[in-house]
């Protein structure tokens, strides 16, 4: 696994299918800012997150790496909760 070049990925693995499998983390610890986004009572990701993380994501595949790209949609299906007792794998 090859370490990413974005504080929340962690790491990506080329799969012998061709894909890459990206793997990111978000520990509130050290990132104390996700800790604002609460809906009730629950922390959870937020949803310009996923376009960062994508973003990041079209950087680590893309070779060279651009400078733009069109997103034409985007669906959340369910929130992503944010463990406050340890890392969170997204």
């Amino acid at each position: 696994a090859a370490a990413a070049t974005h504080p929340l990925l962690i790491e990506h693995d080329y799969l012998p299918n061709g894909f890459i499998k990206l793997k990111g983390s978000v520990d509130l610890s050290t990132q104390p800012t996700f800790c604002e986004h609460q809906v009730y009572d629950h922390i959870i990701f937020p949803g310009v997150g996923f376009i960062e993380l994508l973003a990041a994501a079209v950087q680590v595949i893309h070779e060279p790496p651009i400078n733009s790209f069109v997103l034409e949609q985007v669906s959340i299906e369910k929130p992503l909760l944010l463990n406050q007792k340890k890392p969170s794998i997204v």
